[in-house]
């Protein structure tokens, strides 16, 4: 679900004009062009640091890119209707009720736990990655000795 919310709000912010190119883009974000176009075709996952970089940027809202559910932008006025950036800053979302106030922490707490989630996914992989990279090495070191 996360890399086609993601797919999804980089045509959105290109659509509105916030942002030029996906190869600009892509700079900005640190990444490159050709691996940023994979993850925009669909051949390869969003990493963690886009996700992160990408939602502090352009004020994405993470449970709608985990979920899909509620609005994109964690800040309704974060764009001026000609899709240029509004500087003002959320402050949060406020509510007059103890059960509005319960209800957006469990749903904020919801979306920690699952971003915790997908984090411990990632790092399982990169050490996956390493325990394999080390191997690698060892057996290198094994032929270098005779």
């Amino acid at each position: 679900m996360v890399d086609n919310q993601f797919i999804k709000a980089v045509e959105a912010l290109e659509k509105m004009k916030v942002i030029t190119s996906q190869k600009d883009l892509a700079a900005f974000l640190g990444y490159k062009p050709q691996a940023f176009s994979e993850i925009m075709q669909g051949r390869s996952k969003v990493k963690t640091s886009i996700i992160q970089n990408f939602c502090k940027n352009y004020k994405i809202n993470l449970y709608w890119l985990f979920y899909g559910e509620g609005e994109m932008f964690d800040d309704k006025n974060y764009l001026t209707n000609n899709g240029s950036i509004n500087t003002g800053v959320n402050i949060g979302v406020q509510s007059s009720t103890v059960e509005g106030d319960l209800a957006i922490h469990t749903i904020e707490h919801q979306a920690l736990v699952d971003v915790v989630a997908f984090l411990q996914e990632e790092l399982k992989e990169k050490n996956n990655q390493l325990k394999s990279k080390d191997e690698i090495i060892n057996r290198l070191m094994t032929k270098l000795e005779l």
